[in-house]
């Protein structure tokens, strides 16, 4: 890699020599990774940030025998796998009240990522220098020579242009780095790039100012994104006890005139032999934050930019997860582009619905002591130590009539959320809340104007008539599947089996592997309340008889595709009188391109043609996007009902209405079919449906308590068939 070149200045304010040895926030350059390069650490009372510098790890020393042959010297192992790494990437933050460390940093006991990555992904071609070989601006890191698209595994660094880190006392204790690179203009192309991290006492959170200029003759795109390698269980790697979420359009409420915000928080699972990867649009995004945090502590860690974003790409892998905002970026010649981003941490919340730049909110609505009154009440987390403050609310209710209301925060903080009851809310909802937290002795900047947090609240919905069983109460679930490997372990799991095991866990049943053709355990004793077929091949008739007596004692089926069109001919278990064809698409966009716009317009979709209990609580379009990319065309027989059937985009070939799920009773039992895999068919296992699936594991929840309803302690009674 070639070496940038690099200026460092330092300034000072004038605010006084007091005030700078009483600065509550430290700025010094530390090796805080271990690598053999010092990082630049700003740290206060509450957050400790490390940022990367960009200078590469010494080179290993050669060995005497080495030296003796001249031989050439090794080169240093490359951080964050094989790409650049760029002056200004955040490498971690930690909330010092607690110790969390927010990101993961190891993979397989070597170190492989650094927190959070920043990359400007679409690389901006200058020339073609032989066919199919191209120079290219690389934002961020300098001119490069690569291939094609120019991604980043074919890039190869020739000029860097020049960096310039500078250092500042901001005055009244703050302090801030900026680094700047230009990179001179080749053939009408060159930018210049800085980077300003900024943290001030008493405040968990750092601003983040980026500044783009084309100072070329040439115009030119790109887009730009972070990706955080999210990991909080202190391990290196993500848990079960953390969620994410991204505030997304729901739907219209009734009396206000206005859609919903849905900010779920999704359960980050770890299916086996599995993971996530895809986009979520910017056309359902309701702002343009996001969210990830524990149960365990209620810690929070928000990213919040100042306009949507174009969108997200959300991701998975055994180690790690991540969110991603997109942002696209079109420069003319002369043009500049600014944005800020923010992230702060704290905890004393179970989840976040907004957020003013100054702290976070989440709405707590639950019942009251009066029937149809609920209790309502607005935790409020101030990601900056507030000794006197006012919370300012504006309300309207369904009635249109606006009010105004102020609260005084006293002794609030980062790590001393609190909580504020709203009596005059309850038995008003729906209505429209918007808050702000004004803090005497705020530092004023672009996120303290930021807008008011909105939040829309309803009432809780009344409990179904028909409903599901809580929970799977731990009775066992056998997923049959066309496992073809064994390890110490038992079968190895496909990735769909792999989503249904980690689902059907969550829900409380005791998933095992078993090889389809093998059947049912012999043992009475372990009999499922269970049986989900990943894939429905041909099998002995033994099995078949199996299942007929296993859902006609009251157990029950889920039958996921692909099916085999003769698989079932010798068994009337299955409502289907035929299986006729299958529809697949084709390859999913390609990585961080603006190809994820409107990729759900390519892909089938899900539409309820009546309510039951396994869709309660399900978004489907236009505020839920499942994303299907292959299914079967089914036809039912006269005891199957189908609750979904497939819905086709405009545009897309072919055009298919079939059903999507067809459900039915069998003796006692249950059976549901549905037409596509578990994981969608689709490639890199593009199972979102919304955030990190959360929709997609509670619909698959839902298909099993209700198939296994009549086998679970207190079932039988579920309605909904």
């Amino acid at each position: 890699m070639t070496r940038p070149c690099r200026l460092i200045v330092w300034t000072l304010s004038l605010a006084g020599l007091g005030a700078a040895a009483a600065q509550e926030v430290a700025l010094r350059h530390e090796d805080s990774d271990g690598c053999g390069a010092a990082e630049v650490v700003l740290e206060n009372r509450l957050v400790r940030v490390d940022v990367l510098t960009g200078e590469p790890p010494p080179v290993p020393s050669r060995r005497w025998r080495d030296r003796l042959l001249r031989r050439p010297p090794p080169e240093a192992r490359p951080r964050y796998g094989t790409r650049f790494v760029g002056p200004g990437w955040i490498g971690q933050v930690t909330f010092r009240p607690t110790g969390r460390r927010w990101f993961a940093q190891t993979s397989g006991g070597r170190e492989n990522w650094q927190g959070i990555p920043e990359e400007f992904d679409e690389a901006v071609r200058v020339r073609e220098i032989s066919p199919g070989v191209w120079h290219c601006l690389k934002i961020g890191v300098g001119l490069c020579q690569g291939v094609d698209r120019c991604f980043r595994g074919s890039l190869k660094l020739i000029d860097p242009g020049v960096w310039e880190t500078v250092e500042e006392d901001l005055g009244a204790g703050g302090r801030a780095v900026t680094f700047r690179q230009t990179v001179p203009v080749r053939d009408g192309y060159g930018y210049r790039y800085e980077k300003r991290l900024i943290l001030r006492p008493g405040e968990s959170r750092l601003l983040i100012e980026r500044t783009l200029t084309n100072i070329g003759e040439q115009p030119w795109d790109t887009t730009w994104y972070t990706h955080a390698f999210w990991g909080q269980d202190g391990q290196g790697g993500y848990d079960e006890r953390c969620w994410a979420t991204v505030p997304l359009r729901g739907a219209a409420v009734a009396g206000l005139g206005e859609a919903a915000i849905d900010t779920r928080i999704c359960r980050i699972g770890k299916p086996p032999q599995a993971g996530y990867w895809g986009a979520v649009d910017g056309d359902i995004l309701a702002g343009g934050w996001y969210a990830c945090g524990t149960h365990d502590g209620a810690e929070v860690f928000l990213t919040a930019l100042a306009e949507t974003p174009a969108f997200y790409r959300m991701w998975t892998c055994p180690q790690t997860y991540s969110l991603e905002a997109f942002r696209l970026i079109s420069l003319a010649p002369g043009g500049v582009d600014r944005w800020v981003e923010t992230l702060a941490c704290g905890a004393g919340l179970e989840g976040l619905d907004a957020h003013d730049g100054v702290a976070a909110y989440q709405a707590v609505v639950s019942p009251g002591a009066v029937p149809g009154a609920p209790a309502v009440s607005l935790r409020v987390l101030p990601f900056r130590e507030v000794a006197e403050g006012v919370l300012r609310l504006q309300v309207r209710g369904a009635d249109g009539r606006e009010r105004r209301e102020e609260h005084p925060i006293r002794a609030a903080g980062p790590s001393a959320a609190v909580e504020v009851p709203l009596a005059s809310l309850s038995g008003a909802l729906p209505a429209r809340l918007e808050a702000r937290l004004e803090v005497a002795g705020a530092a004023s900047d672009v996120q303290s104007k930021a807008a008011a947090a909105r939040m829309v609240l309803v009432a809780p919905a009344p409990v179904p008539a028909a409903r599901l069983p809580s929970s799977g109460g731990g009775a066992g679930a056998v997923i049959l599947g066309p496992y073809e490997r064994r390890t110490d372990e038992g079968w190895v799991p496909t990735p769909a089996a792999g989503f249904l095991s980690e689902y059907l866990a969550s829900a409380g049943f005791q998933p095992v592997f078993v090889r389809d053709r093998d059947g049912l355990p012999a043992d009475a004793a372990a009999a499922p309340a269970l049986v989900a077929c990943v894939g429905l091949r041909a099998l002995p008739a033994a099995v078949w008889r199996q299942l007929e007596d296993h859902v006609r004692a009251g157990g029950g089926l889920v039958v996921c595709g692909p099916i085999t069109p003769t698989a079932f001919e010798g068994t009337d278990l299955l409502p289907l009188r035929e299986v006729s064809s299958s529809v697949r698409i084709g390859a999913g966009p390609r990585d961080c391109t603006r190809e994820f716009l409107g990729a759900w317009s390519r892909r089938y979709q899900l539409e309820p043609l009546e309510e039951h209990p396994v869709l309660t609580g399900l978004p489907f379009l236009p505020a839920g996007r499942p994303d299907i990319g292959a299914l079967q065309i089914l036809e039912p027989t006269s005891a199957g009902r189908v609750i979904l059937r497939y819905q086709t985009p405009a545009g897309l070939q072919p055009a298919v209405s079939t059903p999507a799920l067809v459900l039915a009773a069998y003796g006692a039992g249950r059976v549901a079919v549905l037409a596509s895999p578990v994981d969608w068919g689709m490639p890199s296992n593009w199972c979102l449906w919304n955030r990190l699936g959360e929709y997609h594991r509670q619909f698959f929840q839902q298909i099993g308590l209700w198939a296994a309803a009549g086998a679970l302690p207190g079932g039988a009674s579920a309605t909904g068939r």
